[in-house]
């Protein structure tokens, strides 16, 4: 039962990876919403732009996942796919949990754009606990 429920989290997520996630639209939202961001904060105090780094990362990750998240819910509703999940051969939770991992996956890659672009672009030196302190939220 428990392979069941794992073999369906993973095909969920991969699923709305490949349908909603890696498509160009999102992809393209993804690199510039956060360009979009760091250089708002960037050109306002350049000074004080390292400690707003990690908030930055908080805040395109909050923005974007959970409206990108929203947007998957809605387009299965309206098609239909979403009923045909809940009456597949595996868990309420565990389709929770597909659809959730999907977001936090879009949401890690969107961290790796910003750090990239942080640390790139502007040069900032990345701190190793600031990007733990990151990451290990955004996946819970």
């Amino acid at each position: 039962m428990w392979r069941d429920n794992l073999r369906g989290i993973y095909y969920i997520a991969l699923k709305d990876m490949r349908t909603y996630y890696l498509k160009p639209p999102s992809v393209s939202w993804g690199i510039v919403f956060p360009i979009a961001w760091i250089l708002a904060f960037y050109l306002r105090n350049p000074q004080k732009f390292e400690e707003l780094v990690p908030g930055l990362i908080a805040m395109t990750i909050l923005f974007s996942t959970t409206a990108a998240e929203a947007v998957v819910i809605n387009f299965e509703l309206r098609l239909g796919s979403l009923e045909r999940l809940l009456l597949a051969p595996i868990s309420l939770p565990a389709v929770l949990f597909g659809k959730v991992l999907g977001g936090a996956i879009f949401g890690l890659m969107m961290i790796l754009i910003v750090t990239t672009e942080s640390v790139v672009v502007l040069g900032l030196t990345p701190n190793l606990l600031y990007l733990i302190l990151i990451i290990i939220p955004s996946l819970l």
